[in-house]
C-alpha cells in the first residue's frame, strides 16, 4: 500500500501506527476494520460470560444481607414461576450465612498468603542465582508497597471465592508529573549575591517506576471462553473495561509519556448505551451520565482493553507473518486510542484468573459462595417464615360482637389497648348476663413454623461441611461435647481444606504473577534505585539500604517465587519451630554437637525465625551486649591471674566463687 505526496511515494505501512489510526469523523478505514474486529471479541466473551451474571448477582444479595422481593420462585428447572414470589412477604431478614462463610474464606487464605514479609517472595535455584535472587527480591518488595498489592490480593481472592472467577492485570508502571528541583548551587549563589532569590525549577518527567497491578472486575473481564481459565494463556484475547475520567486518560497520552493517541477526539456527550453490566448494575453510559461539573469536565467513559494473538500482516498492521501479542484499547466503542505490540519478554498475557472450584476442562467453574445460593435462599425463605407466623400471632386477631364491643377501638389499638363496650354491652355486663371473655376473645393461632428453626441449624451444617468453616473458624464453640482432640483435629482438617484452595489459586495465578514481575524488572529498569533490607541481608550487604542497579538483576538467572502456602496452615511453621525450641533447650548439649559440614547450630536465629513467623519483625531490638543496654558496646575485658594461694584466701573470704564446669553456665528452663 502506498499514496503519493510532494512527488514521492512514502508507504502507508511505514507511518506511525498513530497517523493511520488518527481519528476522523467517522474514522479510517482502517481504524473502523480494527474496531470492528476488537468489538466482536469482546461480544464473543460476553455472551458466555453474561450467562453468570444473574448467579453472581445474587451472591452479591446473600453477602450484601440484601433481599430482592420483587424476585419470582425459583423452580427445579431453574426458570422463574413469574406467579409466585420467592419471598412474598412485605420484610425480610437475611440469615448471614453466605457472608458469615465468606469471611472465613478471606481471613485464612490472608493469613495464608501474608504470613510472609513480603507476601512475594524471590529465591534463587543455583548458586549463581542466590545473590541476585536477594536483590530481586528487595526490589519486588518495594513494588508490593508501590502497587498496594495485599489491598487487590483480598479483593481477588474475594472474587474468586464468590464468583469462582478472580485474579490480576499486571503491567509496567512508569509515573510522570511534575518534579520540584532545587536551583543549581552555583547559580543560587550568584543570584544572592545580586539581591535575587533563586526559584525552583518545576518540570514534567518520571517520577517512580515499578509493577502495576490490579483486581479486574468479573462482570467488565472478556477472557476467550473457548478455553478454560486454568489454560487462560492458552487462549486467542484477552480484554477487560475500565472507566477512566478524562483527565487520567489525558495525562497518559502520548505527549505526556503515555500510550494513548486520539485523546482530542474522545467526545464530551455522553457514549452510547452499552450491553456491557458492572459489578454495581451501572449502565455502560451511566458512568459519564453521572453529571459534567462545568463545560470543561468531559466526565468518565468506558475504555475497553484488549491484548490480541494475530498475524500483523493479516490485520494490516505490519509486515510480519508470524503471530504475535498486540496491546489495544479504545473508548466508548467509538475511538481508538492505543495500538502497538506487546513487546514483554514473558510474552504471555499479562492476567492472571483464579478460581475457588477448579476443572480445567471447562469455563466458567462456580465459586464456593455461589455453591451455597439454593442453601442459602431456603433458609431465607424459612426464617423469614417464622418471622410471619411470630407477627401474626403478636398481633392480636380478635373475635367480638360489634353490637358490644366498639369496632373502632379493635382495629385501631393504642399502646394499652383500651377498648370500650357499646351501650349494650354495658348494660348486659353491669346485670351479669355477659362476661367480657363472652363479649371478645383473642383468636388462638399454632406455630407452625417452630421446627423450621430447628432445621435451620442443620441446614448451617450442611453448609460448614461444604465449605469446611467449621464453628472454630468462626470464634463458636461447638454445639454438642467435643474432646480438645476432637475440636483440635477438625481446625487442622478445615485448615488443610482452606490450604488447598490456596494451594490451587497459588499455582493458577499468584506464581505465574510473580515471574511476570520478575521478567518486567529485567526488562524495564533503567534507573538505578535504593531499597531497604533487613536481618542477615543486611549484614551480606554492609547497610540497611543498598543500590540496586538494572544489570546486578538482569541476566540468565533462575527466580523460584515462594507464596504462603509453603506451608500449608500459618500457624504451622511457628508452632514446629517453637517444639523445636522447647526440645533443644531440654537438651543443650545439642549445641556443642557439629553437623557433618562442622556447623554449630545457633539458637538465637532459631529463636528470631521462629518469632519471625509469629510476625515479630524487630527482635533485633531486644538483644544487647553482655553487661549493658540494648546498643551499648560490650564492657572492657577485666581478667587477672592471681597466684592459687591467694586465690584461696579470696575464696574462704567470701570474695570469688568457683564456677561450674568449664566456666559456663548451664542452660535451663525453655524459651
Amino acid at each position: 500500500m502506498a499514496e503519493e505526496q510532494n512527488g514521492g511515494t512514502i508507504e502507508i505501512m511505514d507511518q506511525p501506527i498513530e497517523e493511520r489510526l488518527r481519528y476522523t469523523s467517522g474514522g479510517t478505514s482502517l481504524h473502523q476494520k480494527l474496531l470492528s474486529r476488537l468489538i466482536a471479541r469482546r461480544r464473543l466473551s460476553e455472551r458466555a460470560m453474561s450467562r453468570r451474571y444473574d448467579a453472581w448477582s445474587r451472591v452479591d444479595e446473600h453477602c450484601r444481607l440484601f433481599i430482592d422481593l420483587s424476585r419470582g420462585a425459583k423452580k427445579g428447572d431453574n426458570t422463574i414461576d413469574t406467579d409466585k414470589k420467592e419471598i412474598p412477604w412485605a420484610r425480610s431478614i437475611v440469615v448471614p450465612m453466605s457472608y458469615a462463610i465468606l469471611q472465613v474464606y478471606l481471613t485464612q487464605l490472608m493469613g495464608i498468603y501474608t504470613r510472609r514479609d513480603p507476601p512475594l517472595e524471590i529465591h534463587g535455584v543455583g548458586p549463581e542465582d542466590v545473590r541476585p535472587a536477594k536483590l530481586m527480591n528487595a526490589v519486588i518488595a518495594y513494588d508490593q508497597v508501590q502497587t498496594n498489592y495485599v489491598l487487590e490480593l483480598y479483593t481477588a481472592l474475594q472474587d474468586a471465592m464468590k464468583y469462582g472467577m478472580g485474579g490480576f492485570h499486571d503491567w509496567w508502571e512508569e509515573e510522570y508529573g511534575f518534579i520540584t528541583e532545587e536551583p543549581n548551587p552555583i547559580v543560587a549563589k550568584i543570584l544572592a549575591m545580586i539581591g535575587r532569590k533563586p526559584e525552583k525549577i518545576r518540570s514534567w518527567a518520571k517520577r517512580r517506576e515499578h509493577q502495576g497491578v490490579e483486581a479486574f472486575d468479573p462482570f467488565l473481564f472478556f477472557p476467550d471462553p473457548r478455553i478454560s481459565l486454568s489454560k487462560l494463556q492458552k487462549g486467542e484475547f484477552i480484554g477487560q473495561r475500565l472507566y477512566r475520567g478524562y483527565l487520567e486518560i489525558l495525562a497518559g497520552s502520548q505527549e505526556n509519556g503515555g500510550n494513548y493517541f486520539n485523546v482530542d477526539a474522545i467526545p464530551k456527550t455522553a457514549p452510547k448505551p452499552q450491553s456491557v453490566r458492572s459489578r454495581n448494575r451501572f449502565a455502560a453510559s451511566q458512568m459519564n451520565l453521572i453529571g459534567s461539573m462545568d463545560e470543561r469536565d468531559k466526565g468518565f467513559h468506558a475504555i475497553d482493553s484488549q491484548i490480541v494473538s494475530l498475524i500483523p500482516e493479516e490485520w494490516d498492521l505490519g509486515q510480519e507473518t508470524r503471530p504475535e501479542k498486540w496491546h489495544f484499547a479504545w473508548v466508548d466503542d467509538t475511538v481508538i486510542i492505543r495500538t502497538h505490540r506487546a513487546d514483554f519478554d514473558h510474552d504471555d498475557f499479562n492476567f492472571s484468573a483464579m478460581e475457588s472450584n477448579i476443572d480445567t476442562h471447562v469455563f466458567g467453574n462456580q465459586g464456593s459462595i455461589e455453591n451455597l445460593d439454593g442453601l442459602a435462599r431456603f433458609m431465607n425463605w424459612k426464617y423469614n417464615s417464622h418471622v410471619q407466623n411470630l407477627i401474626r400471632f403478636l398481633n392480636n386477631r380478635m373475635v367480638y360482637a360489634s353490637s358490644l364491643i366498639e369496632s373502632w377501638d379493635v382495629e385501631n389499638p393504642d399502646a394499652a389497648m383500651h377498648i370500650r363496650l357499646t351501650a349494650q354491652g354495658e348494660h348486659l355486663l353491669r346485670e351479669g348476663r355477659m362476661t367480657i371473655p363472652q363479649m371478645i376473645q383473642q383468636l388462638q393461632l399454632t406455630d407452625v413454623t417452630g421446627p423450621l428453626m430447628q432445621s435451620l441449624n442443620q441446614d448451617f451444617d450442611f453448609a460448614m461441611r461444604m465449605s469446611g468453616a467449621a464453628d472454630q473458624f468462626m470464634a463458636q464453640t461447638t454445639t454438642d461435647k467435643r474432646t480438645l482432640g476432637e475440636v483440635a483435629r477438625v481446625g487442622h482438617e478445615g485448615s488443610a481444606r482452606m490450604a488447598m484452595h490456596a494451594m490451587m489459586m497459588d499455582f493458577q495465578g499468584i506464581r505465574p504473577l510473580a515471574l511476570r514481575w520478575v521478567s518486567n524488572r529485567q526488562q524495564y529498569t533503567d534507573e538505578d534505585m535504593y531499597v531497604r533490607i533487613a536481618g542477615r541481608i543486611a549484614e551480606e550487604f554492609g547497610g540497611e539500604r543498598i543500590k540496586v542497579r538494572p544489570k546486578d538483576i538482569r541476566g540468565n538467572f533462575d527466580y523460584l517465587p515462594r507464596t504462603g502456602p509453603e506451608p500449608m496452615d500459618p500457624e504451622q511453621m511457628a508452632e514446629t519451630m517453637w517444639a523445636g525450641v522447647s526440645a533443644i533447650m531440654k537438651q543443650p548439649e545439642i549445641l556443642t554437637i557439629p553437623d557433618k559440614n562442622g556447623k554449630m547450630l545457633d539458637i538465637h536465629e532459631f529463636i528470631k525465625e521462629a518469632l519471625r513467623d509469629r510476625k515479630v519483625t524487630n527482635a533485633e531490638d531486644f538483644y544487647r551486649q553482655m553487661g549493658g543496654r540494648p546498643g551499648q558496646q560490650p564492657p572492657a575485658s577485666n581478667v587477672e591471674v592471681r597466684p592459687d594461694e591467694e586465690v584461696e584466701r579470696m575464696r574462704e573470704a567470701g570474695n570469688v566463687v568457683p564456677v561450674e564446669g568449664d566456666g559456663r553456665r548451664p542452660m535451663r528452663g525453655v524459651v
